[in-house]
């Protein structure tokens, strides 16, 4: 969600470009982390989000993998990966009906196909 200003670098820039956002066009939006895994400075977190759009009132309850690299005791970058099919109809545009989970794209030429059978 919010790719558009990706990378979002400094504070200001992640404030502005996700928070105010979020609480712009969102009635609540709750975050729970379910499990965490650390590797040396790499921080997973597993979790749910749930959220309701103000303009169309769909709730959402979708799953997230959130990917922390961390420096000096901060947080020095953050990859967001949301996963849920729920969550990109409650984001989009097009009315519910006309819309199909999205095609898994096809290797890009010389790269592996790392794809699961």
């Amino acid at each position: 969600m919010y790719a558009d200003g990706n990378p979002y670098v400094g504070p200001d820039a992640v404030v502005n470009g996700v928070f105010a956002r979020l609480g712009a066009e969102w009635e609540y939006w709750r975050l729970t982390v379910e499990d965490m895994l650390e590797s040396g400075d790499k921080v997973v977190a597993f979790g749910r989000y749930a959220a309701q759009n103000k303009e169309t009132g769909k709730i959402i309850n979708a799953q997230f993998v959130h990917l922390w690299t961390v420096a000096d005791g901060k947080a020095a970058r953050f990859q967001h990966r949301p996963l849920s099919f729920h969550l990109f109809r409650t984001c989009s545009e097009r009315p519910l009906s006309s819309q199909s989970p999205p095609r898994p794209r096809a290797p890009e030429a010389g790269r592996p196909d790392r794809r699961r059978p």
